[in-house]
């Protein structure tokens, strides 16, 4: 019945630690009404969604025992086949699967590509992957709506308040973690959310919230005292639902593109302290091109290279626009240098935030596996062992990446970047 099934997945996406229920994973689906293959299919994708990696092998496995081969559940085993290290077995049992959702199937190809050290086959994949999604034409020209609003922003940088004229919060003011996506905001804040005394709420549109109330960041600058109350208060409203009750720690606003706020962050909370996470500009933004988002006027840029490239370059602007306009609270956490040297990239942004250093924050797999779904494209990496791998990714690429390396590698010189 329905309710079989919808008891599989509740166990699907309970607790990390809830491994020894793997049988009655199988066991329900395999009785369920309907073919058993699908059933299991709709569970397994659910335990890769949700990072239950040993579930998900486990109920393979359970598939097989019944008869159900690989083949049959299509996509998601192609997907364990490659966290596995098997591109080869990946790549068969993708081509295998007539039911693929168009662009999952094109963005694991794209995966599957690149282990085996195929780039031009990588990128022409993940082409496929953006030019499949519904109404693309739409999107892009969403996306360029989107980057001509922030140019317009940056361009009105002098006319915003630098003083706040809202008297102070009678709470702690939240962090905030922020910068361009693909720059390592998740694993940092997987990182983060191994000290006991932070709480990480990881995308949720609470300045948005507040944005709302104004009518628009760009009202900021003829907002009234009241105005700004009120939009902290909804601020604070979302958060206090996203926390789940009084926390005597330090919360984290976890939003890459929050980075095109910081004048409505520094009008409501004047003593928030934001950390920056930086990434080499053409590997961030290649790798949110070969990602694959959920789309919305910010991520439609992602759907195209040049794009991409363009919205990185209007963002970073007026980042910095911004950050050199405000007195501001900021630390930079270098996704590099978090890569090669956890302990030495994370000590500064601990005691930045007037915490004591705990050893438990350098166990981000355990961290990852604790706090189960993660909803961020990231979910299927942040908990893998830390590689090198992804730092200079863009090499790789640098064919492809010929057309907008005009505009990204001026901002990798800006960043600090050595150029090759």
């Amino acid at each position: 019945s329905s309710a079989e099934l919808e008891a599989a997945a509740r166990l699907a996406v309970g607790d990390a630690g809830a491994a020894h229920r793997d049988a009655d994973l199988a066991k329900i689906a395999l009785s369920a009404p309907g073919r058993a293959s699908d059933n299991l299919r709709e569970l397994a994708l659910l335990l890769e969604r949700t990072n239950r990696i040993e579930s998900l092998r486990s109920l393979l496995f359970d598939a097989e025992a019944s008869g159900i081969a690989r083949e049959e559940l299509g996509y998601v085993a192609a997907a364990m086949a490659l966290r596995d290290g098997d591109a080869t077995e990946a790549s068969r049992i993708l081509k295998a699967d007539p039911f693929a959702d168009p662009v999952r199937a094109h963005r694991l190809k794209s995966r599957i590509a690149e282990a085996l050290g195929d780039p031009d086959t990588a990128f022409a994949e993940a082409e496929a992957m953006n030019a499949s999604v519904h109404d693309f034409d739409e999107w892009r020209l969403e996306g360029a709506r989107y980057r001509e609003g922030l140019r317009k922003l940056a361009s009105a940088i002098a006319t915003f308040p630098v003083q706040p004229v809202v008297e102070p919060a009678k709470r702690p003011s939240p962090a905030f973690l922020l910068g361009f996506p693909r720059s390592g905001t998740t694993l940092a804040d997987t990182f983060l959310m191994g000290h006991p005394s932070i709480r990480v709420v990881e995308e949720e549109p609470m300045l948005g919230a507040a944005e709302d109330v104004l009518g628009g960041i760009e009202r900021l600058p003829r907002s009234s005292p009241e105005t700004l109350r009120q939009a902290r208060d909804a601020y604070f409203r979302l958060l206090d639902e996203a926390v789940g009750g009084p926390f005597e720690g330090v919360v984290i606003d976890k939003l890459p593109l929050n980075m095109t706020r910081l004048h409505l962050i520094h009008a409501l909370f004047p003593d928030a302290r934001i950390i920056f996470a930086q990434r080499h500009p053409c590997d961030a933004v290649l790798s949110c091109f070969m990602q694959g988002f959920a789309l919305n006027a910010a991520m439609a840029s992602f759907l195209d290279i040049s794009d991409a490239a363009d919205l990185y370059d209007c963002a970073m602007e007026l980042f910095l626009k911004s950050r050199e306009a405000l007195p501001l609270r900021t630390e930079t956490l270098v996704y590099e240098a978090l890569i090669e040297d956890p302990e030495s990239a994370l000590r500064p942004v601990i005691e930045f935030l007037e915490l004591e250093w705990r050893p438990e924050l350098l166990d981000h797999r355990a961290t990852a596996l604790r706090r189960g779904a993660i909803n961020t494209p990231s979910y299927d990496q942040v908990s893998e062992k830390l590689s090198a791998a992804p730092s200079g990714r863009w090499h790789r690429y640098r064919n492809q990446l010929a057309p907008v390396l005009e505009v990204l590698l001026p901002w990798a010189e800006r960043l600090g970047y050595r150029q090759p």
